[in-house]
């Protein structure tokens, strides 16, 4: 937290309280996507039961005072992260590439280049295309709380689906992440899902529609 000075509220204008509930929020989203990872790793190694505790879940709620069914709930995403790659890349960067450095040029690139400029085609006009073909979803990060929505549906379509199929409907929920919250997420992954679903959803999901 050093980055953001950790000053005190009342010293700090309207303005600067929203910048640094700004960076606040991107903070503790990066730090909630490492827990997610190094809890997936952790899970992995089986330590907890070696110790005694037996399982993940069981250790960390008694550590850190949580209620085991958080516990789960997170490890389950952990772990089904690696399914999703659109998802993953997604998430914010745990570990943020550091600044480069611009004083020199070791690339035999243009050193007097503005940075900030797009990549142009050979007749000088932005290149429009790029961003379409990195894929719908690129440059959105996601929260965690985000792709817990969109990972909850996904997993619950039918391993029969194709899995060209499921990809293109990861895509497209990151892309929505751009604009919906979790809520807002987990409804569109739950139509996605009912598409993919050749049987259609149950009864009682039909039932619900209609009311």
């Amino acid at each position: 937290m050093e980055i953001l000075g950790e000053r005190p509220v009342w010293s700090m204008s309207d303005s600067e309280q929203l910048a640094t509930l700004d960076a606040l929020q991107a903070e503790v989203s990066r730090l909630q996507t490492y827990r997610l990872q190094v809890l997936a790793g952790y899970d992995a190694t089986g330590h907890a039961a070696g110790l005694g505790a037996g399982d993940t879940a069981r250790l960390l709620a008694f550590r850190h005072r949580l209620d085991p069914g958080v516990i789960k709930r997170d490890l389950a995403l952990a772990k089904a992260l690696r399914k999703y790659p659109a998802v993953t890349d997604a998430l914010p960067p745990v570990h943020p590439d550091p600044v480069p450095d611009t004083d020199t040029d070791t690339d035999g690139g243009d050193a007097d280049a503005d940075p900030d400029e797009p990549d142009s085609t050979p007749d000088g006009e932005p290149d429009s295309d790029q961003g379409a073909a990195a894929g719908a979803g690129v440059g959105v990060v996601l929260s965690p709380a985000q792709a817990a929505a969109i990972v909850a549906e996904l997993e619950a379509v039918p391993k029969t689906v194709a899995v060209a199929d499921l990809a293109v409907a990861e895509e497209q929920l990151v892309a929505l992440g751009r604009h919906f919250g979790p809520s807002e997420l987990r409804k569109a992954a739950r139509r996605a899902r009912d598409l993919l679903d050749a049987d259609g959803p149950a009864p009682e999901e039909d039932k619900a529609y209609a009311r």
